[in-house]
């Protein structure tokens, strides 16, 4: 839907590749093999997933062309849960490790550095169990494998059957504004997904795309259409991406230094 929506008045339309696993890593490693495609990918999953040398980002040859948007992460339960609150949630995770599972969308992704901020601020010990993508995660809340998910903080509908317990972003997301932040709990827990778009060095139309993604971008309908699914379009910027990216690799280290998961 992301793609669709960033996409939807460009012509050409750009095949948009995304495979879920490791911020996109996957979908980057195919594409830096395809000069034609565009491979959509998530911070900081990719980044992380670039320290693996065994893992499929590490051998991608590609190069960002553009930031699209950011969305916040947030702790969602089945609707059907005997937990009702976030302190319900930490109460039984107290009752011993691993009472608590947690299932998320691949490791070393948001959701997973989330769950790791979580049990710190928290002092509990919950399990996270990585999954090939949100959908997979949430099924299994709903069969009763895991308790929570860490997903996105979109509308309710993106996740069907399951409702948030809380925002891990400074204030209140304009989507769920009746979900606290942590910070409002008394956690110190934000941290957010940034999605991007990279192509391989070998694309002779990188310049091309690279315009007709930042024209899509900075249109308001598009924008309008991401805020009302829960995304942050990130503004253009005449600074190189690669600058940023590089910024963002040296926090990431400091992040798993400090908060080993």
């Amino acid at each position: 839907r992301f793609t669709e929506q960033v996409t939807a008045g460009m012509k050409p339309m750009p095949t948009v590749s995304f495979v879920p696993g490791l911020g996109g890593a996957y979908a980057l490693r195919d594409a830096a093999a395809d000069p034609a495609t565009v491979a959509l990918f998530a911070l900081p999953g990719f980044l992380l997933s670039l320290e693996d040398p065994s893992g499929p980002a590490h051998r991608a040859e590609l190069e960002a062309v553009v930031l699209a948007a950011r969305v916040p992460v947030a702790l969602w339960i089945p609707e059907k849960s005997a937990v009702k609150t976030l302190p319900d949630l930490i109460t039984l995770a107290r009752r011993g490790d691993g009472a608590v599972i947690c299932a998320g969308p691949g490791r070393f992704t948001a959701p997973h550095l989330a769950s790791v901020l979580f049990n710190r601020e928290a002092g509990v010990l919950t399990l996270f169990m990585p999954l090939l993508g949100t959908d997979e995660a949430r099924a299994a809340a709903i069969q009763g494998r895991v308790q929570a998910v860490w997903a996105y903080a979109l509308v309710p509908g993106s996740l069907p059957g399951m409702r948030p317990l809380a925002v891990a972003a400074e204030s209140r997301s304009p989507v769920l504004p009746d979900v606290p932040t942590f910070a409002e709990l008394g956690l110190k827990v934000t941290i957010s997904a940034e999605l991007g778009f990279a192509l391989s060095p070998k694309s002779n139309t990188k310049d091309a795309a690279s315009a007709a993604l930042k024209a899509a971008l900075a249109d308001s309908y598009t924008q309008d259409a991401l805020a009302r699914q829960g995304f942050i379009p990130i503004p253009a910027t005449d600074s190189p991406l690669s600058l940023y990216l590089d910024e963002q690799v040296e926090r990431l280290k400091t992040f798993t230094r400090d908060y080993p998961s």
